[in-house]
């Protein structure tokens, strides 16, 4: 067996598991990181890349920037410099590969009875999160069945239990949803249809799964007590990396709309286009920066920020048209009847700057300026009654 110098070691109390840790190590003279568990013997997986397979060691390499050239043109290549690196052999090992620095990695355990999970994450998803059955593939390259994108999820789980081929196999599901359920939950957008879709995943995630030697497990699914503890460490590792990368729950509503495409310097931009310079007040740059200060207030309001989520929640619904008795003609042609948008807008105006808000709302409705004349139904209301109700306000002191 090799022997590993880590600059970080993880405790892991499975009697097959020899070492677990993270190492330092160069291919082609630049610095690269692998997490890397080693057993005591064999021991049978599941891969999303090697598929079933007995191994001595498992683990996740760190390709850093200075090697992302060297990956895109040969993936293969590249493996066999990591492999040869690390000096053991691929027939007896199973890597996982990503562009997230691995000493990020999430370590979560549980333990119910004589059952014993240990899960190890890195999630990447700011490049390429997407919603699968939804988002077109068109933004990954393939090349004779290689693929080379490098942000990613990656979850490494280890049990003391021995599980049949079946249930390792049936065990992907429970990991894909359990983190599918965090995507969800923390409303990671897709990268590529923020507007409209939360993400599922990234094109690339990968997993794998080392079987025990204890007992014997034949069914793995969620109604099983497996299954469920399975499901529960993999949903706390995943949203652990998550949180730790600044991606909060409660993250501010500019936040979420510069997720959707939607920066903070287009909302300024367009309130910008409907002043009309006024040597009382300054010119624009001033009243720019005035702009950009309570809009940064006004982001830490909670009723703003229970109107704005409103809104995004309805425009995601009728995206999906889950909207009762609206079709998604009338509702992608902003039909008249639809009022629901101008009423979120308004009361998002008159929130912030009083009766006369309303006014400049109007105003501001029939001029859609900037990034306003882009946005779907509900946003561009909730943008519009931003814009009124702090335009307003800094006239109004």
């Amino acid at each position: 067996m090799v022997k590993f110098n880590f600059i970080k070691k993880f405790d892991v109390e499975l009697d097959f598991v020899k070492e677990t840790g993270i190492i330092y190590h160069k291919i082609k003279n630049f610095d690269t990181k692998t997490f890397l568990i080693s057993f005591k013997e064999k021991v049978k997986i599941i891969s999303t890349l090697d598929g079933f397979k007995k191994v001595f060691y498992v683990g996740n390499n760190y390709i850093s920037c200075s090697l992302w050239d060297f990956v895109h043109m040969d993936f293969e290549r590249y493996k066999r410099f990591f492999y040869s690196s690390l000096k053991i052999p691929k027939s007896k090992s199973s890597f996982l590969f990503t562009g997230r620095d691995i000493e990020t990695i999430s370590v979560h355990k549980e333990i119910f009875k004589d059952i014993e999970i240990y899960v190890f994450s890195t999630v990447g998803v700011k490049s390429n999160a997407l919603r699968i059955g939804v988002d077109e593939g068109k933004n990954y390259q393939e090349k004779d069945g290689k693929f080379i994108k490098l942000g990613t999820v990656n979850i490494i789980v280890l049990t003391n239990m021995r599980l049949t081929e079946g249930a390792l196999a049936s065990s992907l599901i429970n990991i894909t949803e359990a983190k599918t359920s965090v995507f969800q939950d923390l409303d990671i957008r897709s990268s590529y249809t923020p507007m409209k879709n939360q993400a599922t995943g990234t094109g690339t995630d990968n997993i794998v799964f080392v079987s025990g030697n204890y007992g014997k497990i034949t069914y793995t699914q969620g109604h099983s007590k497996f299954g469920e503890i399975l499901a529960k460490s993999v949903y706390i590792s995943v949203k652990d990396n998550l949180k730790n990368s600044g991606l909060i729950q409660n993250r501010s509503f500019l936040e979420k709309l510069e997720e959707r495409g939607i920066k903070k310097e287009d909302i300024i931009e367009a309130a910008m286009e409907v002043y009309i310079e006024d040597e009382k007040f300054g010119n624009k740059e001033k009243i720019r920066k005035i702009f950009e200060n309570e809009l940064e207030k006004i982001s830490k309001d909670v009723n703003i920020s229970l109107l704005i989520i409103a809104g995004l929640k309805i425009e995601e619904e009728a995206e999906k048209e889950n909207i009762p008795n609206l079709t998604y003609k009338a509702y992608k042609d902003d039909a008249v009847f639809i009022v629901s948008d101008e009423i979120i807008g308004k009361e998002i105006a008159q929130y912030i700057g009083g009766t006369l808000a309303l006014f400049e709302y109007e105003r501001i409705d029939k001029i859609k300026p900037g990034i306003i004349k882009k946005l779907p139904p509900f946003l561009d209301d909730i943008i519009g009654g931003l814009i009124a109700g702090i335009m307003v306000r800094i006239f109004s002191k």
